[in-house]
């Protein structure tokens, strides 16, 4: 699946797992700062952004792989936070 062909968020587990790399590495905004990055080589890993007082901090959670389901990941950044 083509990231122009995304109809609604939050992302499902399909989606993510259809989603096709391209030329440069990109991300799709899933929704309170949690973006799925997926790489040229196919790749595909969660980040999270996270708010500083100061300033805005990228973070990339430690959560890779197409195995994991967006429930498993949530699960787990809740726990975190």
């Amino acid at each position: 699946m083509k990231r122009s062909e995304i109809k609604r968020r939050p992302l499902a587990d399909t989606t993510l797992a259809s989603l096709e790399p391209e030329s440069a590495a990109y991300r799709e905004h899933d929704g309170q700062g949690l973006y799925f990055r997926i790489k040229p080589n196919g790749g595909k890993s969660w980040e999270l952004r996270c708010q500083n007082l100061t300033h805005l901090v990228p973070s990339t959670s430690p959560l890779t792989g197409a195995d994991l389901s967006l429930l498993n990941v949530l699960e787990v950044l809740l726990w975190i936070a």
